[in-house]
């Protein structure tokens, strides 16, 4: 089973099954509840059923960080917490640093990115949960990236959606 994943618009994002062509489009962070499915020919029911199944495993293995939120709590508040400027000096800084996969070990190093003031002193009073939710955004970002205003412009407005 073969998938792959585009951004489509902003934070809206495409997963195509390969083989079938079906698409998936979906929300960053809400896959269970965000997705609209274009199944074109695909026929009969149990044949969707079993691609929609591989879609969802393949994500889930993939693309879990876009997909599906950890913490929406979280995420809401470190959005919160940075303007739009941060958001992309974040971006910026954590280009080559987004492989953590334990945003402890990114608490610790916080001066590798060497941030501005500004940034350092919101990171440094974010929780571990909004750390590693600032690293998913941030790596979804570097997936397909795209105008980086308009992210930082995407994601502050994902607040009031």
């Amino acid at each position: 089973m073969s998938c792959s994943i585009s951004r489509a618009c902003g934070l809206e994002w495409t997963i195509r099954h390969d083989e079938s062509g079906v698409k998936v489009n979906f929300i960053e962070g809400t896959f269970n509840v965000s997705q609209r499915t274009e199944f074109g020919n695909v026929e009969p029911d149990a044949l969707k059923v079993a691609i929609m199944r591989e879609i969802a495993d393949w994500a889930k293995e993939n693309v879990n960080f876009i997909a599906l939120y950890g913490d929406v709590d979280a995420r809401e508040s470190i959005i919160s917490d940075l303007s739009e400027d941060l958001l992309i000096e974040a971006a910026e800084k954590l280009k080559g640093v987004y492989w953590y996969e334990d945003a402890t070990d990114f608490a610790d190093d916080i001066d590798l990115i060497e941030p501005s003031e500004e940034l350092r002193e919101v990171l440094e009073l974010a929780s571990v949960d909004e750390l590693e939710e600032l690293l998913r955004l941030v790596k979804s970002y570097w997936v397909a990236p795209y105008d980086i205003k308009q992210w930082a412009e995407d994601v502050k407005s994902w607040l009031y959606e």
